[in-house]
């Protein structure tokens, strides 16, 4: 399993079921390789994308339990879409 899938696992069981694609590896290949220390800097880059997602969403008030992580091309960052707010 991928760097990203077992930070997707671990994320499910904390109640977040997401989903990703091509876009969300190019961002995560894109930003955690680097010159010098080749791919050492990807788990820190997988962990931090995908977790600052998921507060976003759930400071704008969303549920979180189920979403579709996007690459927004315009801030450079990924994004987690969620159709859902949360009942609070």
């Amino acid at each position: 399993m991928d760097m990203i899938g077992r930070e997707v696992a671990r994320l499910a069981k904390l109640g977040h079921q997401l989903v990703y694609g091509s876009e969300t590896v190019e961002y995560v290949v894109r930003k955690g390789v680097h010159d010098r220390l080749g791919a050492r800097p990807m788990r820190g880059v997988v962990e931090e994308a995908l977790q600052m997602a998921i507060v976003e969403q759930l400071e704008a008030g969303f549920n979180t339990a189920k979403g579709h992580l996007i690459f927004d091309r315009q801030t450079d960052r990924l994004k987690l879409h969620c159709e859902e707010k949360s009942v609070a």
